[in-house]
């Protein structure tokens, strides 16, 4: 913002501008905030009537340019520094720190500046995120640019990204396979705007559909938050930060990022990847949310009741069973033979036995 941008009017209702002011005084040449800055204050004389040869009432005005970090984008401003810094990952914005939580993202809780997630929520993945692991990341994470190459990770000013891609280019991860049921997914990335654009934009696509619900798009025609970090020196860089869910509940998935840009003057870079799901209720197959009773199908030898709940068939037993360090199933173990109802599948664990059988010193016999 400049000086240009104030509306600032004469007694005489004359609107001042640095292109020759009122009648009277003498205004210096126009003046701009530097980058990531925009006027936060000034101070005026103010003087006492003189004469009616002299009418002007203030002089001397000074502004002041503050930097300006884009709160609501995951930023905040560092003191110490006089920077704008990144808030922690699950921070959709802070304050005075990274990790003092002032807003989340997707479906997380606020409690006491931290950001806490739902208790089905389970994170898949991480990357990109640490300067010291990137290079791991890149070769082990699945992501490929145009689905064929190993993307590059480059420096774009304090930032280590993925890129810069430009006019064609896609980050695309098909490596994302037997997912647990689920009926949610979340995404979270910082898109960096590098070079000229002029209202292109980012689209993001699951399983070959572009979310409706976001919408990354960059220009150049309004106050940018960075000076030139990379690239081009002539265009000034910017950052938008996003964490979305969506339905979603295939066990296989393909996340793609790609752009509208059409000429070779846009670029854009990536970091802090991060996506994972919403889980079923450890006793549905699939589900339409987290309890117990939104299940729309079940595993093997149970049965889906009106209520939206599974129950084990005559004959089994329900039991947790651990798949992974993260996720438990419930299945249902067949209890031992004749066995109707059973609180173990050892042969003496039968409650009430099946028509011709009967329990006899804690056994079945037919």
């Amino acid at each position: 913002m400049g000086l240009n941008d104030l509306n600032l009017v004469c007694s005489s209702e004359e609107s001042l501008n640095v292109n020759g002011g009122c009648t009277d005084g003498v205004w210096t040449t126009i003046s701009q905030c530097p980058d990531s800055t925009v006027i936060c204050g000034y101070i005026l004389n103010f003087q006492t009537y003189s004469s009616s040869l002299d009418n002007t009432a203030a002089n001397d005005i000074t502004f002041y340019c503050c930097l300006i970090c884009k709160s609501f984008e995951a930023m905040y401003h560092s003191v110490s520094t006089n920077t704008c810094q990144i808030c922690d990952q699950n921070c959709l914005s802070c304050y005075g720190t990274s990790t003092n939580c002032t807003a989340c993202g997707g479906s997380d809780i606020l409690t006491s500046g931290v950001c806490n997630s739902l208790t089905n929520y389970l994170e898949l993945e991480e990357a990109f995120n640490d300067i010291s692991t990137f290079n791991n990341d890149l070769n082990t994470t699945g992501w490929l640019k145009n689905g064929a190459s190993i993307p590059q990770g480059n420096v774009c000013g304090n930032y280590y990204i993925l890129g810069p891609f430009s006019l064609g280019d896609t980050l695309y991860n098909s490596d994302i396979s037997n997912l647990y049921p689920h009926y949610r997914m979340r995404i979270k990335a910082r898109i960096y705007k590098i070079d000229y654009w002029n209202y292109e934009k980012i689209d993001i696509y699951i399983d070959g559909t572009k979310l409706t619900i976001l919408d990354l798009q960059f220009n150049d025609n309004y106050p940018l938050y960075f000076g030139n970090m990379c690239e081009n020196p002539l265009y000034p860089e910017d950052l938008s930060y996003f964490d979305i869910e969506f339905p979603h509940s295939n066990i296989n998935t393909i996340i793609e990022f790609s752009s509208n840009i059409s000429t070779s003057l846009p670029q854009w870079g990536i970091s802090h990847i991060v996506y994972g799901i919403y889980i079923c209720d450890l006793s549905c197959l699939t589900c339409s949310g987290p309890s117990s009773i939104e299940c729309l199908s079940c595993f093997g030898n149970a049965t889906l009741y009106f209520n939206g709940s599974c129950i084990c068939n005559d004959g089994f037993l329900a039991t947790n069973n651990a798949v992974s360090e993260t996720y438990i199933q419930t299945q249902c173990l067949a209890c031992s033979t004749g066995c109707l109802k059973c609180s173990s599948v050892a042969t003496n664990g039968c409650i009430t036995c099946f028509p011709l059988y009967y329990i006899l010193n804690n056994q079945v016999y037919f």
